[in-house]
């Protein structure tokens, strides 16, 4: 529409100026609503609970779900991409996976109990059962999912 108001000769260099002025108007007032209407990204996805000594014994030892449990070490770049994959994947267990996060630096004792050693670590554990997997590498959104699935005995379709 604004290429034909811009190519119409019978239309005045000011009424093309309000015609794009309005035009930018309506953008941002159509977006704006849809943020408006829409929650924040953060809140769509589901919460990873972090833990530490104080918490671990209710957050994973108690839990009625399975847990996963992601121990990083503070290296941002690392930490941030993990969590971000963490948190994409936990939307697709929901109900079924307990996700949370130990930061290994600040709670040592936990991390000791696990044995971690290097950035990072993943163990699943079952509900009276204890650990039944554990993986020391940093794993893409695909390999976190087959490393679940695979020690809880889940399928996915379409695989």
């Amino acid at each position: 529409m604004l290429h034909f108001i811009s190519q119409n000769p019978h239309i005045s260099p000011d009424m093309q100026t309000y015609f794009l002025f309005m035009s930018i108007v309506a953008a941002i007032v159509i977006v704006m609503a849809w943020i408006d209407a829409h929650p924040k990204t953060e809140q769509l996805l589901p919460s990873i609970i972090q833990v530490n000594t104080q918490n671990y014994d209710r957050e994973v030892l108690a839990s009625r779900l399975p847990v996963y449990i992601n121990y990083y070490r503070s290296s941002p770049t690392l930490f941030d991409q993990q969590r971000a994959l963490s948190a994409f994947v936990a939307g697709s267990y929901q109900g079924r996976v307990k996700f949370v996060q130990i930061d290994a630096d600040t709670s040592p004792e936990l991390a000791r109990a696990a044995a971690v050693k290097g950035l990072r670590a993943h163990f699943i554990l079952r509900p009276g059962v204890g650990v039944i997997a554990e993986s020391h590498s940093f794993l893409n959104e695909l390999n976190l999912m087959n490393f679940i699935d695979h020690a809880l005995g889940f399928t996915r379709q379409g695989r």
